[in-house]
């Protein structure tokens, strides 16, 4: 749980990019949207070339607050 953003304020698409050889032997990517959506982005484009499986954590919300959730294909 992210309370100060910290490093996942400068967590960046090209950061991602600049490192993708850190998805060649892996079998799964967990992300989650506490960085910069653009750095998820490019990180699920890596893991996909790379034959990676993804897991998306969002962040974490009151649900309190939502009547609906539903993911996005």
């Amino acid at each position: 749980i992210t309370l100060l953003t910290g490093a996942n304020a400068t967590l960046t698409a090209q950061t991602i990019r600049s490192n993708s050889h850190l998805f060649e032997n892996c079998a799964y990517c967990l992300l989650q949207t506490e960085i910069a959506i653009e750095a998820v982005e490019e990180a699920v484009l890596i893991a996909k070339e790379n034959n990676v499986r993804t897991i998306l954590k969002p962040a974490a919300v009151s649900l309190s607050l939502i009547h609906i959730s539903e993911p996005t294909r």
